[in-house]
């Protein structure tokens, strides 16, 4: 079980400017790191201490700095029936984030990240994969979005004959493959997918060296919401897109 962080808009305080270099989609991937770190870990743990089964909440909380970064206010519906002291809880936690005077902005993680321009995805060619830039001068307020999912892996117990390709529904790009086991989270309050891996073959082994893998399998991320929201574009916050899953994942 996890918390997802995602930053949907921002505004600035009155007189600044973002610039033309600074794409706001770029901006907000280093902008979600003044909830992420230093919040993240407690809304984890409130998280799973709060968790029972039919859980289906997401929280929408709109967030206030002043001039030294700290938050001077936090917006979100906490009227629930059933889950009103978590949300309290995460209201509280959420007093916790801080702007720092600047943030990193990052399109992908560092470690797979290829070095050569030519070897990266097309919508990573042209573009500045790290970069820096002021914050906490020009930020008044943003709204983030708390997403509380869970991890799934399912394996396909089918022959080769009978697999079936994994498909995901509700996104741009027609995303159809082969999948041996598959790897995703699912968020709890729309059912909708925040990743998708997909793992290809099987490893084998050398029966001299039984934990060795001679052969590893093919893996690959087929679908990543952070990725299609502010790598890509093509996604918004609110868009549910779900997983068509084929009977040999069944259990």
């Amino acid at each position: 079980m996890k918390v997802d962080i995602y930053v949907d808009t921002f505004e600035l305080k009155e007189g600044k400017i973002l610039g033309d270099t600074m794409p706001p989609r770029e901006f907000e991937t280093g902008l979600v790191n003044s909830v992420k770190r230093p919040c993240r870990w407690l809304l984890d743990r409130a998280f799973k201490r709060y968790y029972k089964e039919g859980f289906n909440l997401s929280v929408d909380a709109t967030i206030a700095f002043g001039d030294s970064g700290r938050v001077t206010n936090v917006s979100m519906d906490t009227d629930h029936p059933e889950y009103k002291d978590f949300l309290e809880e995460v209201k509280s936690i959420l007093y916790y984030a801080w702007m720092p005077p600047e943030v990193r902005t990052q399109l992908v993680v560092r470690q797979t990240c290829p070095i050569f321009t030519e070897y990266r995805p097309p919508e990573l060619r042209s573009r500045r994969i790290f970069g820096k830039i002021a914050a906490q001068e020009i930020v008044k307020s943003e709204k983030v979005h708390l997403s509380f999912s869970r991890e799934y892996f399912q394996e396909c117990n089918g022959e080769e004959s009978e697999k079936d390709s994994i498909e995901i529904v509700g996104y741009s790009d027609v995303i159809k493959e082969h999948c041996d086991e598959i790897r995703f989270s699912k968020d709890l309050a729309t059912g909708g997918i925040n990743y998708l891996r997909c793992i290809q073959g099987k490893a084998k082994r050398d029966p001299l060296f039984p934990k060795k893998p001679v052969k590893p399998p093919k893996a690959s991320t087929l679908f990543d919401r952070y990725h299609a929201m502010y790598v890509k574009e093509d996604l918004s916050l609110n868009q549910v897109v779900t997983l068509k899953i084929p009977a040999c994942f069944e259990p």
